[in-house]
């Protein structure tokens, strides 16, 4: 939820925003010239909405602006924009709100008329979370594949999209561990490590409404490693709107220990349409056991040499590895008993696999089983095999 005691969790993402989004520049822009065809006929229908916490107002207008990477085209209230990060926006008054609507389809910017001509109040919130500048995030240096240095002579051509392209054996180290979008920023917030409203934009989780909301949490309850509480929401504006609730907790965290982010989704449930003044509750429960964290002390690493030759972000001494973590890989050689075993169809060679001893499994064979039949069985039951066959 948003929480007090969290540097501005109203304003909360995956790694996925990475630099992908400058590789589709040219489909977004095209994308935000199809939007405005669109939404023409709706927002000509209702100029007077007005979005709550400076979202759309009455009778704004805006010219045309380019901007490197960036197309905005007005229709009196709407700005279509593609680019990396959308920090440029506050850099013109003129622009008094933006809408991220991405994965239309050919029919999705209809709904998003009728959200900016006040039809349908807009209840999204952010599945990521959006920086001042992207050149900054802690994977930049290792967004991209890198190809291997001693796997060269693998290198094939193909085809992508119609455009010939050579292909060659890559890695990439997510070198941010479990600190990956909104837990690293939010736990560096609280580590003193970055000034959160300089650094985060919009947060993970961040959405406007044409309207307010106000939500309680009710006593939090113990019972049999079941935690529940209640969260009530109220509008307290005066449209009808949906309202997203968002539950979060914060583990305690001992420095040099095992890592541990400040902030981890746990739950979230989106509330019914609530009518101006009306209350509703929504009860939440969750295993304490969802709050558990891994330790590698404790627990066995059945996948220990899958580290590989990283320095991982550690929250330690306030993310003290910092630059040592997320500097751009210098070892890019694949370890030799891997590269011993790469294989591509070209040096494949399948009779080096073949055992003369393995039996053939059984196929084809109805034993008249459906999956429905195995629904609470044990993971070792023989009927899975008697499925299978």
């Amino acid at each position: 939820m948003e929480r007090e005691d969290l540097p501005n969790m109203s304003k909360k993402t995956s790694s996925s925003f990475r630099l992908e989004m400058e590789r589709q520049l040219w489909t977004r822009f095209f994308s935000s010239v199809i939007m405005l065809v669109s939404l023409e006929r709706y927002l000509t229908r209702s100029l007077n909405s007005r979005m709550s916490a400076g979202g759309i107002k009455e009778g704004l207008t805006s010219p045309h602006i380019y901007k490197s990477q960036i197309h905005l085209a007005s229709l009196r209230i709407c700005n279509a924009y593609a680019g990396k990060d959308p920090g440029f926006v506050e850099e013109y008054p003129q622009i008094k709100s933006l809408a991220w609507a991405p994965g239309s389809g050919n029919v999705g910017f209809e709904a998003l008329g009728k959200i900016f001509s006040g039809e349908v109040n807009l209840s999204g919130k952010t599945n990521d979370t959006f920086v001042y500048d992207v050149d900054k995030v802690p994977y930049y240096n290792n967004a991209e594949k890198t190809d291997y240095e001693n796997l060269k002579d693998m290198t094939m051509e193909g085809m992508n999209s119609g455009v010939a392209t050579t292909y060659s054996p890559s890695f990439i180290n997510y070198v941010e561990g479990i600190y990956v979008g909104y837990k690293f920023y939010e736990t560096a917030a609280e580590e003193e490590f970055i000034e959160y409203d300089e650094v985060v934009q919009y947060s993970f989780g961040y959405g406007l409404s044409y309207t307010m909301f106000e939500q309680t949490i009710g006593e939090l309850s113990v019972s049999g490693g079941i935690m529940g509480f209640d969260v009530t929401v109220t509008n307290t504006g005066d449209k009808a709107g949906k309202y997203v609730v968002e539950v979060y907790y914060n583990p305690p965290y001992t420095n040099g220990g095992i890592e541990k982010a400040s902030a981890n989704l746990v739950d979230f449930a989106k509330m019914g349409i609530l009518e101006p003044g009306k209350p509703e509750t929504i009860h939440f429960e969750f295993d304490e056991e969802e709050m558990a964290s891994y330790d590698d002390v404790a627990a066995v690493n059945l996948f220990e040499d899958a580290l590989g030759d990283v320095t991982y972000l550690s929250r330690k001494d306030g993310f003290a590895n910092y630059e040592e973590a997320t500097a751009a890989p210098t070892n890019l050689d694949m370890p030799e008993e891997y590269a011993r075993e790469y294989h591509l169809n070209a040096n494949y060679n399948p009779s080096a696999y073949i055992d003369d001893s393995d039996e053939m499994p059984v196929t084809g064979k109805n034993n008249g089983l459906k999956l429905v039949n195995l629904r609470g069985k044990d993971y070792d039951d023989p009927m899975w095999d008697d499925l299978l066959d």
